[in-house]
């Protein structure tokens, strides 16, 4: 039964190689100098994080996207950004997925600032996590119509002196 074994493995080996070119499949420690030629080390507010030049370029038009193409061009394989490190797994993933999830738990005053930096636009956002992200908006807006009001208020019930002109007095 060994022999049987020992004898199919050697086979198996046998038909992964090409009289002409050698081992048909590239070899293990070829595919990981590859991979660690094509690694990058992005230091994000002290923490630091992996990815590949390859899946930063995905995206076009992005600061991590002029990142990579630095780093393929002049080799230097680890960058410093003094930005929020809480939210830059959530960019870093957009890379890797596609999909821009955010965290709910951050005001989205510093989501829209971070995006802006790193050049990604905020309508990339999924639909499941922009609810919370556009509240921010509608609260400010919201906000900014009770000053409003509060304003018009106390200009119209401000009670008008004796002295005042006659189109103050008319205005009110």
């Amino acid at each position: 039964m060994w022999a049987k074994i020992a004898s199919s493995s050697a086979k198996k080996e046998k038909d992964t190689t090409d009289k002409n070119d050698g081992p048909k499949d590239k070899s293990k420690k070829d595919d990981i100098s590859d991979s660690l030629d094509d690694l990058i080390t992005l230091n994000v507010g002290g923490i630091k994080h992996q990815s590949q030049i390859s899946t930063l370029k995905k995206l076009k038009n992005t600061r991590l996207t002029n990142v990579a193409d630095i780093a393929k061009s002049s080799g230097q394989r680890e960058f410093f950004f003094d930005r929020h490190p809480d939210l830059f797994p959530y960019i870093l993933n957009f890379y890797r997925s596609g999909k821009l999830h955010m965290p709910t738990n951050i005001c989205g005053p510093l989501i829209k600032e971070e995006l802006h930096y790193w050049k990604i636009d905020d309508k990339d956002i999924q639909q499941c996590c922009w609810v919370h992200y556009i509240n921010h908006e509608e609260t400010f807006d919201m906000i900014e119509r009770f000053e409003k009001d509060e304003h018009h208020h106390k200009v119209a019930t401000e009670a008008v002196s004796e002295k005042a002109s006659f189109f103050k007095k008319q205005r009110t």
